[in-house]
């Protein structure tokens, strides 16, 4: 990989950046690279398989995410579409397997399906990221 290094001068610290592609010249990194910066020790999903939970993920955000709430710095709550609701128990249920610290809570609400994602204090990271995450792709 080529990467650029922080402005800084520690040069431990590269930023994203291009790497070579045989007869292609340059790519940008994978997105599993920027996946992977703010997934926990913690989480035991393979990494050859993140890159397919984190397009599950943005898949739902950006076809039937209907809203999103950060209720405290803890909890984020997602309103869904009611029509996902098998899909959203079954992914919930697989991201609580691998990454325990998640709590997902799925009730009806008047909006929609409410989600609410409640982490410890040592993960609120990875909900602030998750968060951003879901609003990249919710629904315009």
């Amino acid at each position: 990989m080529i990467a650029r290094w922080a402005p800084d001068g520690q040069k431990d610290k590269p930023l994203v950046g291009l790497h070579p592609v045989r007869r292609y010249g340059f790519t940008v990194v994978p997105m599993a690279d920027v996946w992977d910066e703010w997934v926990p020790q913690e989480c035991t999903l393979p990494t050859v398989e993140r890159p397919l939970r984190q397009q599950e993920f943005d898949d739902v955000f950006s076809t039937v995410l209907l809203g999103r709430e950060r209720v405290s710095p803890r909890v984020l709550r997602w309103v869904f579409d009611p029509s996902a609701e098998v899909t959203l128990r079954d992914l919930t249920a697989r991201e609580s397997a691998c990454c325990t610290f998640f709590d997902f809570h799925l009730a009806d609400g008047d909006a929609g399906l409410v989600v609410d994602v409640t982490v410890p204090s040592s993960q609120i990271a990875v909900l602030d990221a998750l968060e951003t995450r879901s609003a990249a792709g919710l629904r315009q």
